[in-house]
């Protein structure tokens, strides 16, 4: 229509109006239903907006003369994804603060820790947010030392005030309409309004978020029939009606029923509601996302976003799923967009804690993604392709082997009982379960931003302990690992090799290290030694019951286990492991008040599978494996890689070290040396052996090295201490001159709570020399280096500890060979023979675990140490390898067996 026929209120004189008080109202009336209810031509709207909420002026000109109002103390500037944004790492209180290129500019972060980013997904700058940054980080435009600004005019304002409710009204309409096209927001020219507007700062937008969740507004412009029709009510009720059900998870809600399952509430309340649902069932549109984010400064608005986003964030997570069919998609990284800036407050993120079930809502989703058969009624005929969970194929070896033992089974009964066998497994509710890592969700990582946002939540101390001390959610996040527990089964080819590598360890490794692992060290960094060792030791035991209650699944019986399948991938052991050390190094615990320690069968059990993860290592370094591929040995060296050695090699390595403490030192030693299959060559056992000559030779050399691993190395399993970032930076300078970022690639740092790389570079000044960088010949940059300083060969350089952080021997050698150089330059030893590593007699952080050396007393070691030497001198192909490690193991247990032993705990710990 064109509405130049019906406008009788020029904007100067309704500007006038409103500021005197002299408006004729039937004239206002007849201005908004004629140009504004009554039309819905998308660019005679606009028109209008454009030129009546600027009242006597260009819509430029207000923008530009309300900025000068703007009185927010958070800068709040929104970006995409592309975008170069700054983070600084000596100014933030959360990992994911980030600030935009002008306040970084206009702050002073000389001599911080920072670096220049491309955005992945989208944020938004968090300068002047107390709660996210400290203050000495602000530039001189926000926080509360901001520059102050007086009250807008009353001239300047009002007709925006008028006009800004039903702009968004209009906006609605538009949602609505574009339901029956499936495409939100096809014109996007309202919305360009709503964004211009919200651009010009605190002084506009605090009318158009007021409007956003004003319940009693709302109430009334879906309840007056006039505007019902007028509006397109019937479609809103339309999608409110086909919005997926999202449930909690009974067992995180107090009020829930044995009987009744409490759904996620995503009643439209407030124009900020149905503007959410809209915006969720669309996928999640950048625009209108980009709108919403810039009204956050305004920090009642940020509470309230926050709770209408949590109540339709199981609608999100439930087309992550959808959207995992599509080839491509944009939901996740523009989910993660919305959620970093709401959860990396600790304000907001306590406030959706205590108000918003903010803890039971992401897990809730997480657990239905992975779970989804547990708490809804599936078909029965779902496709089996679509089940994201599988049959333990451990538990499948340990039950089928029981079967055939129990009931003897002829060969003419096999293929029957093996159908019988298949049929009850499957159908038996008890039997363990495990991810499937070759599934779409996981191959695509649909599950992310939902495990991302968690981990986020993490980094809030309150929110950390919260779920750590409270039963309900620690039990079933312990549960959800448990379905990562054992993924990714190798099993030993024997025959011709392998025809097809598959890549799924992949994948196993990325959730194991992004979820389980990125969770654990945010529990674990929040650890202070004012926490309660009660509560702790609370903690350990529920992981202990976890991994018992996982074997029991599976039927576990350590004299059923096939030697030939390996899993790198033990997320529950890892935690045991973790909250053990710290439990013991921070908090002075004893063990025994959390550790069956008097019973031997259950900590057999409980060092089992990482006993078996660190020899199937060695199995694949032994070329054992050979036949499965390259893709083994992969999986091998990523499992005892630096950078992730904290969470997967050392916690296994730890885990035997503190169970070794406690089981009888025979007993301890002949299970070790079975698992490595050295007992049966050397002790002539009965039992035969498919090794051949070579991989026996092999296993033998790494059961010595392993032996000394549990006797004289201390796993790096502490968050950022400075004597074991010494002594990493140490190792790795010792095996090869480094570049910087070579330095810190090869220093375990597996907290994302970790803030500083300053002390690396205190470290490197102490322990190195800077080689400059230099021209080649043919004119080729040389970068600089860090050398190791020579007298450290002789102070601080541990064989051992090299040996645990490389993953080929040559690189072992490289080291040794540096040593030798030093030791024959200084003129310390002068004959031709080669020279031995000099492996230290063993100091340890904790009197506790000084029992280590309790399996020095073992009479199965000695003996075995003893056909070492044997063997030796009787068969020219066993090493000299073999040979310095059993004489370093027996001048150990000759140390240990005297009253003065110097190995003792370190005074300096």
């Amino acid at each position: 229509m064109d509405t130049s026929d019906s406008i009788n209120l020029t904007p100067e004189q309704l500007e006038v109006g409103l500021i005197n008080d002299t408006i004729d109202q039937s004239a206002l009336n007849k201005l908004l239903t004629n140009n504004i209810h009554e039309n819905e031509n998308i660019d005679a709207l606009v028109q209008f907006f454009q030129h009546y909420i600027p009242g006597n002026r260009t819509m430029n000109e207000f923008i530009e003369r309300i900025r000068h109002y703007n009185s927010a103390q958070i800068c709040g500037l929104v970006w995409n994804a592309n975008v170069i944004a700054y983070r600084c790492k000596t100014c933030s209180i959360s990992p994911c603060m980030s600030i935009c290129a002008q306040c970084f500019q206009n702050g002073n972060h000389e001599g911080h820790n920072f670096n220049m980013f491309k955005s992945q997904a989208g944020g938004a700058c968090d300068c002047g947010d107390a709660s996210v940054m400290h203050a000495f980080g602000f530039c001189c435009f926000h926080g509360e030392n901001r520059p102050k600004t007086q009250m807008v005019p009353r001239e300047l304002i009002c007709c925006a005030e008028l006009f800004v409710p039903y702009l968004l009204k209009v906006f609605i309409r538009a949602l609505r309409m574009s339901a029956i096209s499936g495409d939100i927001v096809t014109d996007e020219k309202l919305l360009e309004i709503l964004n211009q507007l919200s651009n010009g700062g605190s002084a506009i937008q605090m009318y158009i978020t007021h409007a956003l969740t004003d319940k009693k507004l709302y109430e009334e412009f879906i309840t007056d029939p006039s505007m019902v029709k007028l509006y397109q009510y019937e479609y809103l009720t339309a999608e409110t009606a086909a919005l997926p059900v999202t449930y909690f998870v009974d067992s995180l809600i107090n009020d829930s029923t044995a009987h009744s399952l409490i759904p996620f509430d995503t009643s439209i309340r407030t124009m900020l509601d149905e503007i959410m649902m809209w915006c969720v069932t669309a996928g999640l549109p950048e625009a209108l996302i980009r709108f919403l984010l810039s009204l956050l400064p305004d920090f009642n608005f940020k509470l309230l976003f926050t709770e209408t986003f949590l109540r339709f964030y199981g609608v999100i997570a439930q087309s992550l799923i959808g959207e995992s069919l599509a080839e491509t998609s944009e939901i996740p990284s523009r989910l993660v967009h919305i959620s970093v800036q709401l959860f990396s407050s600790n304000i907001i993120a306590e406030y959706a804690m205590e108000k918003c079930h903010l803890i039971e809502v992401i897990l809730s989703c997480i657990w239905h993604m992975f779970v989804p058969s547990v708490d809804h009624d599936k078909p029965d005929d779902d496709d089996d392709d679509e089940n994201i969970l599988k049959t333990h194929p451990l538990a499948c070896m340990y039950q089928l082997k029981l079967n055939l033992i129990r009931h003897n089974a002829r060969k003419e009964d096999f293929y029957e009982k093996i159908c019988f066998f298949f049929y009850t497994v499957t159908n038996d509710a008890n039997t363990g379960m495990v991810v499937d890592v070759e599934h779409r969700l996981i191959v695509k990582n649909v599950y992310w931003p939902l495990l991302s946002d968690f981990v986020n939540i993490l980094s809030q101390e309150k929110i950390a302990f919260t779920i750590l001390e409270n039963k309900r959610y620690l039990i079933l996040w312990l549960r959800f690992l448990t379905l990562f527990q054992g993924m990714n089964v190798n099993e030993r080819v024997l025959t011709q090799h392998v025809e097809y590598e598959p890549q799924a360890y992949m994948y196993a490794f990325t959730i194991e290290l992004e979820i389980s692992a990125a969770a654990m060290w945010c529990f674990v960094g929040h650890l202070k030694p004012n926490y309660s060792s009660e509560k702790l030791i609370c903690i350990i035991k529920q992981i202990i019951d976890s991994i018992n209650d996982w074997l029991r699944s599976l039927s576990f019986d350590s004299k059923l286990m096939d030697d030939w399948k390996l899993t790198f991938h033990l997320p529950l052991h890892r935690y045991l492991s973790v909250f053990t050390y710290n439990a013991i190094h921070q908090f002075n615990i004893d063990p025994s008040s959390f550790l069956p320690v008097n019973d031997q069968n259950t900590l057999l059990n409980l060092m089992f599978c990482p006993l078996r993860t660190i020899c199937g290592y060695y199995e694949v370094l032994s070329s054992i494996w050979l036949r499965n591929g390259e893709q083994v040995t992969v999986q091998a060296k990523t499992y005892a890689k630096s950078a992730f050695s904290s969470s997967m090699h050392d916690a296994d390595l730890f885990l035997l070290q503190l169970i070794s403490c406690y089981v009888e030192p025979n007993l301890f030693i002949e299970t070790f040396l079975k698992r490595f299959h050295v007992y049966s060559w050397l002790f002539h056992s009965k039992t035969a052996s498919n090794l051949d000559s070579s991989q026996q030779i092999s296993m033998l050399e790494s059961a010595l090295i392993a032996l000394c691993a549990i006797i004289g190395f201390q796993p790096n399993l502490a968050v950022r201490e400075a004597k074991h970032i010494r002594s990493e930076i140490v190792t790795t300078l010792a095996v090869a001159d480094r570049l910087y970022s070579e330095v810190e690639e090869n220093v375990p740092d597996p907290s994302p709570l970790s803030a500083n790389r300053r002390d690396i570079e205190v470290i490197l000044q102490q322990v190195s020399d800077f080689q400059t960088p230099s021209v080649e010949l043919m004119g080729h940059l040389q970068q600089g280096k860090y050398t190791i300083k020579d007298t450290l060969f002789k102070t601080e350089y541990d064989p051992l500890h090299v040996l645990m952080r490389c993953t080929k021997r040559s690189q072992f050698q490289n080291s040794l060979e540096r040593f030798t150089n030093y030791v024959k330059r200084e003129g310390l030893f002068k004959s031709d023979y080669s020279i031995w590593p000099p492996f230290r007699i063993p100091s340890y952080d904790h009197q506790q675990m000084s029992n280590v050396q309790n399996s020095l007393r073992s009479g199965v070691l000695h003996h075995f140490l003893f056909l070492c030497l044997h063997a030796y001198l009787n068969d020219k192909s066993i090493t000299e390898n073999i040979l310095y490690f059993t004489i370093y193991l027996l001048e150990l247990s000759i140390i240990n067996g005297d009253n003065r032993s110097p190995m003792a705990v370190d005074e300096n710990s």
